[in-house]
């Protein structure tokens, strides 16, 4: 009896102990007042949620939304399944829409390795083989990884077939062309690919291998390659020093035509008679050949960007220029407006127009009516011929947060500190959102440099309606407050500096640290902390539950201070011989929310996620989940569930693999949670301190990921179904 029960009782303690383990809070429950059940390691049946950014009237019409935002570089229509259309994007990689433009839907892109798509062209028979130039862009570690990508399974995944280097180019383009008269029962044969400053290129495989045609000259932009309908052999490339002509299938480019001097921004040729064309000299205007581009008489004079012809009805002209769309029924004799209807959402009030440098159509072969186009960072569809277009980007999310700040007592409120828009905010859960002052004009007089924030803090009290955040260009940020919810914004600090980290003393409101300064009266003044100045420190972290504990890093990044009286004195916690940050200034750092101790930053590898406790480093080993491909890829984002703080999350950086991993033990063990995010690369990263919410912020919008165990007012499980589920 005796052994038995100590058996019982051994079995208890040790239940008791696993519950401990595995769910610190679950006995006592957690910050935010509710019980928490276990963890669990299941992965979201429905993978990860977007969060369209919409308007109050959105919601009240029962609209899904879709902020768009970020521009569009190019489109392609399937001419044998119209409602597939694809578009190219500058920072999102690759869109995708299979009801002709009503909705849209991020491709997953497994397997592109870099974010910035250029050009973009579907096989003329199936719609699920496409090709796409992508660049790098700004990222220099996927220098070797840009070139033209090809998909056989819609976007969903991609194979780089042609790696070379290639140049970003900020205005619509088609720079992948199929030859009309290489296409069989299975597609096209051959294809064309341009890039700027590195030359013309063909396949005669279906896309699979390339080789190159023709050397460009430089410097030079390319804006359009158009191969000839009937012939199979001659080949024209609109370039910034004019018209180029190749009768040779790509070899022996030269120049081609009287037209002026100028960049040839447009070229588009008839299919029913391939010796007429029509060119855009830029802000020179429009001009007609009717000689296959020997000679060329102007057509219109304009400000012009872009030519489009329907490829069924020739007479029908579509003219983009600088402000005005121009739209053509007698073959450019005269013409008309083309008409724009703006939807209620919070990007529209700039969007008025289908006019500038990133416009692009997609026609209907087969319905004359329906056009889609893009034109000022969203979608359009007409219904009637090009006449009138209406807003169409359901589903096209793009308003890209940077970081993330949370109400503390009210689960459903919350703010993005976004790219280009400045702040947005919620208190309805995500359910719509306020957008906050918009600061153009302060932009205009120079007095920041661009309108975008890069971070922000709500004030820790209640319904608090004052905000902090850092608004300017990216790394080049000054502080601004609001009393208003951001409705209205005041400039407080005149200094410009790259702010890592703006955040309220959680127990003390006046208590305010951004960049390398302080502020002691909620924000209203700013001072800057001397101490930091040595060693060029600036502000990096702090101890969510002990705010008197602050974090900087030094200048190069290899060195970690620490205060423990709110930015008095500091010392130095950390000195190594490598650096915190993988790719720019910005480092890889996270504190540990409970533990002032432990800081989650760069590993010796450079790579690898490492947790460091004041006397040893610890690799937590989240690279050898990416995939191991050999690329210059690290952790890049770090957050930790203030609720339950052995479990913690972690981003890399690289495009195309896995990226989101997920530990419930502290770091000693990670699980890929990737599922259906789109692979963009690390974006941000933000855990809800009062739902366990998981925030990813990205140039494909913001996505949210339930947390490991029961949490009643979860913001993901209150979101909208997507329109592509219903």
């Amino acid at each position: 009896m005796v052994r038995r029960t100590s058996r019982v009782l051994v079995l208890a303690g040790l239940a008791i102990l696993l519950t401990w383990w595995f769910c610190p809070a679950g006995l006592a429950g957690d910050a935010s007042g509710e019980a928490t059940a276990g963890f669990s390691d299941r992965l979201a049946p429905e993978g990860w949620r977007v969060m369209p950014i919409r308007s109050e009237a959105q919601f009240k019409a029962g609209q899904y939304g879709g902020e768009a935002e970020q521009h569009p570089h190019g489109i392609a229509r399937s001419p044998s399944h119209p409602h597939i259309i694809y578009i190219a994007h500058d920072v999102g990689q690759v869109w995708k829409s299979t009801d002709g433009g009503r909705t849209w839907r991020k491709t997953l892109g497994k397997g592109m390795f870099v974010r910035a798509g250029q050009s973009i062209e579907v096989d003329p028979v199936d719609p699920n083989t496409v090709l796409a130039i992508v660049d790098n862009a700004w990222d220099y570690l996927a220098k070797d990884f840009e070139g033209v990508y090809r998909s056989a399974d819609g976007g969903e995944t991609w194979k780089l077939v042609l790696p070379t280097p290639s140049t970003p180019q900020r205005f619509y383009q088609h720079n992948l062309e199929y030859d009309p008269t290489g296409v069989d029962a299975r597609g096209a044969r051959r294809w064309y690919a341009a890039f700027p400053n590195n030359g013309l290129y063909r396949s005669e495989d279906r896309g699979a291998s390339w080789k190159q045609a023709a050397a460009m000259p430089e410097p030079n932009n390319v804006y359009a390659v158009r191969a000839h309908p009937a012939d199979g052999k001659t080949v024209y490339v609109a370039t910034s020093l004019g018209l180029f002509v190749s009768r040779t299938r790509g070899t022996d480019l030269r120049p081609l035509g009287d037209l002026p001097a100028g960049e040839v921004t447009s070229v588009a040729l008839l299919p029913r008679d391939p010796a007429r064309m029509l060119a855009v000299v830029k802000r020179r205007g429009l001009y007609a050949s009717a000689d296959g581009g020997a000679t060329f008489s102007k057509v219109k004079d304009a400000n012009a960007q872009s030519v489009f012809v329907h490829p069924n009805r020739p007479q029908t002209v579509f003219l983009v220029g600088g402000r005005t769309g121009l739209l053509s029924h007698d073959g450019g004799r005269t013409w008309a407006e083309i008409r724009v209807r703006p939807d209620a959402g919070l990007g529209s009030f700039y969007k008025k127009r289908l006019s500038g440098p990133h416009t692009g159509l997609a026609f209907n072969a087969k319905d004359p009516r329906d056009v889609v186009a893009f034109s000022l960072a969203t979608m359009w569809r007409s219904a009637d011929g090009g006449r009138t277009f209406d807003a169409s980007a359901t589903g096209f999310t793009g308003f890209a947060a940077r970081s993330f700040a949370f109400d503390a007592g009210d689960p459903g409120r919350f703010a993005l500190f976004c790219c280009d828009v400045g702040m947005v905010i919620t208190d309805t859960g995500g359910r719509f959102f306020q957008r906050s002052q918009k600061l153009w004009d302060w932009y205009e007089r120079g007095r920041i440099s661009w309108m975008g924030m890069s971070g922000g803090d709500i004030e820790p009290v209640r319904g608090s309606p004052v905000i902090v955040a850092a608004v300017g260009w990216y790394f080049h940020d000054k502080l601004v407050r609001s009393t208003a919810e951001g409705r209205q914004w005041t400039i407080v600090s005149e200094d410009v500096e790259d702010v890592l980290f703006l955040g309220f003393h959680r127990r003390d409101p006046n208590v305010v640290y951004a960049g390398r300064k302080r502020s002691l009266d909620g924000g209203r003044t700013w001072k800057r902390i001397e101490a930091l100045r040595s060693c060029d420190g600036t502000i990096a972290g702090m101890c969510r539950e002990q705010s008197d504990t602050v974090y900087a890093v030094g200048k190069p990044r290899n060195t970690i201070l620490r205060s423990d009286d709110r930015g008095e004195t500091w010392r130095v916690y950390a000195k190594v011989d490598w650096s915190f940050n993988g790719l720019d200034s910005r480092p890889t750092f996270a504190v540990h929310p409970t533990d002032a101790n432990l800081v989650y930053t760069l590993g010796p590898d450079r790579r690898d996620l490492a947790v460091f406790d004041g006397k040893t480093w610890k690799p937590l080993g989240v690279m050898k989940l990416t995939g191991g491909r050999e690329q210059r890829n690290f952790v890049r984002q770090v957050a930790i569930d203030p609720r339950q703080p052995r479990v913690i999350y972690a981003e890399t950086q690289a495009c195309g693999m896995p990226f989101v991993f997920r530990s419930l033990d502290g770091g000693a063990s990670w699980k890929d949670i990737s599922q259906n995010l789109p692979r963009c690369g690390s974006g941000s990263l933000a855990v809800h301190p009062l739902t366990s919410d998981v925030l990813h912020g990205s140039m494909a919008g913001t996505w949210l990921y339930p947390p490991p165990y029961e949490s009643p007012k979860s913001v993901y499980s209150r979101l909208p179904a997507p329109p592509w589920t219903r």
